[in-house]
């Protein structure tokens, strides 16, 4: 196969031009490299490369004013907003970033298409006075604003103009509308040949200066189109053609029609639909597909983005054996991991608090791109926090705090949480040194460096815009306008455009042909991109004034997509086929074409792709018991075994595995609302610090008396302690200390109640119990522990209480008179532990009988819950612990205790 660019380079180089004599101008500077590479190709001799322009390089030389940027435009824009605009209804440079920017492209428009601009604006008002909301004779102010503004549109238009050519600058429509007024002079002037080779859709403006070309004799216009297609009067691909061939008075001459470039579009192909679920499943698609084909196919590839946001997935979807890929459209940088971390720099200081809040700290210290830098700091850091539950601290506090870390440490944090008291120029500074003190963390990384550096440019543009304008006046102002350039920054891959794969936008295929393309996300909406246009000028208005629709990008779609099948061989064309969420599922209009209207060589073929997944059907984990394992065990009961631990094997014994035999724990968080946990330790240790000086002493009335005139302040002093007291003026924490407060205010009343009718002595307060539990089976020591959160004698009854801040109920106190399932049931874990604690604690009780309960702070109504089992009788239980429940108690025990002694059972999930 010949490329497009191979034909033409050889028919000139069999014409013999002298080079010096011709100007070779290309859709894109992309296509220039090519075409430079395609000369030097077929040309042994030594030679003189010609004058080649990309399009735009070409009309800023004509126009011989200076191109700028959008922000640049939107800045000029804004200034001349401010002089035109009344005072009293002017908005922020922000808020006019936001809807200049639709403005200037329809600037854009107009002056590329040439359009007179009094006669377009004129008409613009009038239809904006017709459209408004407002139909009554006394129209609103905001009617009154809004029809005001499009009617200083003309004044906005024309002194932007001005102000710009005084400067001798120009936004890309300007340059163009310029250039055709400068292009007779420059036709003059130069007594070269100038070639266009390989355009389509055209502006007015270069209509024209390709029209005085041709008809002046001073260059040729080289299409690039199949015969086939450009036959074809309906075909989208030849619209423009066929719209210049019927227009163009150059080409109404016979001898003078547009002639196809190509006849190949027919000849055999094979071509290959695959209908793929999501954008990563096109993805991996793609990776398969290039993981069958040859090395010797790798340079005559092409992998076309239709949607450019699958480049990362498609990158690292490219098989190992593939070395060489060259990216052309750059991966944009809003993407890389450092825009991240500056975002949540920006947010810190966009919604600047007196304080610091834990979590802007914990998310920025804890980026990548930070902890790159200061791993052991970073780490330190949050231990910090977590340790000392700080929610928000000063910045005083802060600084203080790690002022003996090292200097580049604290010089980082002073760079992004200092107060910046709203002066965005400091912020872009400090920005800047952030990615200088970056640059020296990364010195081994390379694409981390290139991040670093390119953000590092991205502020100094800022930076220098912000020297030459005082409009951005606050951080978030600054904020919208990075955002906006980030948006349209890309990182630019360096490779050679002339090896391996190449990868590119639907856009980068103009005049490059491949013999393989693989097409992604073909979808109807993608390609074309459908309706969707951003523009104030109405749909009737552009169609008045010959100003391109999406009807134009539709035809523009179409001939780029059939262009590169044109000489293709190979094609494959991915879509998404999942209509799940936004995504658009259904295959594109061009991929219906090629269906219904069939070529005799073209062999389709239409594959449905689905994961290949296989059913993962769960087993329930079992962890041997090694002889490492038997001595943890006989370590951990020679230490002492509590309740908790031997419920927490009752429920899963993967769970007692990892956490008593392995020691894992659960990492710590601060929390942002007192957890359940730290609620039932403030409750527990307000009630032990009220009861704990009355150990041996009877309570009387006048001692909860005195409870109830200071639990308050010791239930603040113990939320001080466990969480934070500032955190509980607040929000849900506030209401969790006024549930404590009521909590404990009802459990106080009750006790009162209680001590008026019975004699209430108290034995312990969470006092802790180690024994020694024989089993005769196991060669080695046994030890029992527990803390019982409260002992007392209540009328000569010995009472074992167990404080919940949960809901209970006495069911849940009540075992069967055969014990079943006791300890392989969780149900009976309440039961368990009740038991286990009238175990630690018979020997206290001296022959008086022993209750052994929960008291439910979610159920105090129910006073205190009591250990039953039933006797056999119907509905009847005993709540007496006697010797002889006991006894039976500690043979279940025993036989649990053996079961995880056991190095034949192994540690079995069970289902939670």
């Amino acid at each position: 196969m010949k490329s497009f660019l191979e034909e033409y380079v050889s028919r000139c180089l069999a014409a013999k031009l002298d080079f010096k004599q011709h100007v070779f101008i290309l859709p894109s500077r992309r296509a220039v490299n090519f075409f430079k590479q395609e000369l030097v190709h077929q040309n042994s001799a030594h030679f003189f490369i010609p004058e080649l322009y990309s399009i735009e390089d070409f009309i800023e030389e004509v126009a011989d004013i200076q191109l700028i940027d959008t922000l640049t435009a939107i800045t000029e824009f804004y200034k001349v907003y401010t002089e035109v605009y009344p005072k009293d209804k002017q908005e922020t440079f922000d808020v006019v970033y936001n809807w200049s920017q639709t403005l200037l492209q329809d600037f854009n428009e107009i002056d590329r298409h040439l359009i007179p601009a009094k006669d377009f604006f004129g008409n613009l008002a009038n239809v904006k006075e017709i459209d408004h909301w407002s139909k009554t004779q006394n129209p609103t102010a905001i009617v009154k604003n809004y029809l005001e503004f499009w009617k200083c549109i003309p004044k906005l238009y024309t002194l932007l103009i001005h102000n710009l050519q005084q400067k001798k600058q120009a936004y890309q429509g300007l340059a163009y509308k310029l250039a055709v007024q400068n292009f007779d002079n420059y036709l003059t002037n130069t007594n070269k040949q100038l070639h266009f080779v390989g355009f389509n859709a055209l502006n007015a403006s270069e209509q024209i200066i390709f029209q005085k070309t041709l008809q002046s004799q001073k260059g040729k216009v080289i299409w690039d189109l199949d015969a086939t297609l450009l036959k074809d009067s309906y075909h989208p691909s030849s619209y423009f053609l066929r719209k210049y061939q019927q227009e163009w008075k150059y080409y109404q001459q016979k001898e003078n029609e547009i002639t196809a470039s190509t006849n190949l579009f027919t000849s055999l192909k094979t071509i290959k639909t695959y209908a793929v679920p999501k954008k990563i499943g096109q993805a991996k698609s793609v990776g398969q597909i290039l993981a069958q084909l040859p090395k010797e196919e790798y340079t005559k590839t092409a992998i076309v983005l239709a949607d450019e946001t699958l480049l990362q997935p498609v990158l690292n979807a490219i098989p190992e054996q593939i070395l060489q890929v060259n990216i052309t459209m750059g991966l944009a940088l809003k993407y890389a991991p450092i825009a991240s971390f500056f975002d949540q720099v920006f947010q810190i200081h966009k919604h600047e608090h007196s304080d610091l809040f834990y979590k802007n700290v914990l998310q920025i210290c804890g980026h990548p791109s930070f902890k790159m830098a200061f791993p052991t700091e970073s780490k330190m850091l949050k231990n910090y926090f977590v340790n000392h539950h700080i929610l928000s601290i000063s910045r005083q506090d802060f600084f203080e705090a790690f002022k003996s870390y090292s200097k580049a440490f604290q010089q980082t944090l002073q760079l992004i949480f200092s107060s910046l008291e709203n002066k965005p120029k400091q912020l872009i500074n400090n920005c800047l040194e952030l990615c200088l003190l970056f640059k020296e963390f990364n010195q081994e990384n390379a694409l981390q460096l290139q991040y670093v550096y390119s953000f590092h440019k991205l502020f100094v543009q800022l930076q220098n815009l912000m020297a030459l304008t005082d409009y951005i006046e606050t951080i978030k102002a600054l904020y919208a306008v990075y955002k906006d350039v980030l948006a349209h920054q890309s990182l630019d891959f360096k490779g050679s455009p002339f090896q391996g794969i190449q990868l590119m936008g639907m856009l980068e295929t103009r005049v490059l042909d491949f013999e393989n393309v693989i097409l992604v996300s073909a979808n109807e909406g993608i390609l074309p991109s459908g309706k969707s246009e951003n523009s104030y000028i109405p749909f009737d208005l552009k169609v008045a004034f010959n100003l391109p629709t999406y009807k134009d990008k539709d035809a523009i779609y179409a001939y780029h997509f059939f262009r590169l099948l044109q000489r293709a061989k190979t094609v494959h064309l991915l879509y998404n086929n999942d209509a799940s969420g936004m995504e658009n599922a259904e295959p594109s209009r061009f991929l219906r074409y090629l269906q219904i209207f069939p070529q005799a060589k073209h062999h389709l073929q239409h594959y449905v792709v689905s994961a290949t997944t296989k059913a993962n059907l769960s087993k329930m984990q079992q962890i041997p018991k090694t002889p490492a394992v038997i001595s943890k065990l006989k370590a951990l009961f020679n230490h002492g075994i509590s309740p908790s631990a031997l419920t927490t094997y009752i429920r899963n014994p993967l769970d007692f595995y990892k956490k008593y035999v392995l020691r894992i724990n659960e990492v710590e968080e601060i929390e942002e609302e007192v957890s359940y946990r730290v609620y039932g330790s403030i409750l527990h240790d307000t009630l032990q610090h009220l009861y704990e000086g009355f150990k041996g002493k009877e309570i009387k009335k006048q001692h909860i008396q005195d409870f109830l005139n200071r639990y308050e302040t010791e239930l603040l002093k113990q939320f001080d302690k466990h969480y934070n007291a500032e955190a509980i003026k607040k929000g849900k924490n506030l209401i969790a200390f006024e549930i404590a407060k009521q909590q404990c205010n009802r459990f106080l009343n009750q006790e009162l109640k209680l001590i008026e009718q019975h004699e209430l002595q108290i034995v312990a307060i969470e006092e802790n119990r180690k024994i020694p539990f024989q089993i005769t089976q196991l060669d080695f020591p046994i030890f029992l522990k527990g803390k019982a959160d409260r002992v007392d004698v209540l009328d000569g009854i010995f009472r074992i209480i167990d404080y919940k801040t949960g809901k209970v109920e006495h069911k849940d106190l009540i075992v069967a008179e055969d014990w079943d399932n006791f300890t392989e049931d969780y149900q009976y874990s309440k039961s368990f532990q009740v038991l286990f604690y009238a175990l630690l604690f018979q020997n206290e009780a001296k022959n008086k009988p022993m209750q052994s309960g929960i008291i439910s702070f979610k159920n105090l109504n129910n006073g205190f819950l009591k250990f039953g089992k039933k006797t056999g009788k119907a509905n009847e239980k005993t709540h007496k612990v006697s010797t002889e429940i006991l006894q039976d108690f500690e043979g279940h025990l025993s036989e649990l205790i053996q079961e995880i002694c056991n190095p034949d059972i192994p540690f079995t999930e069970k289902e939670v």
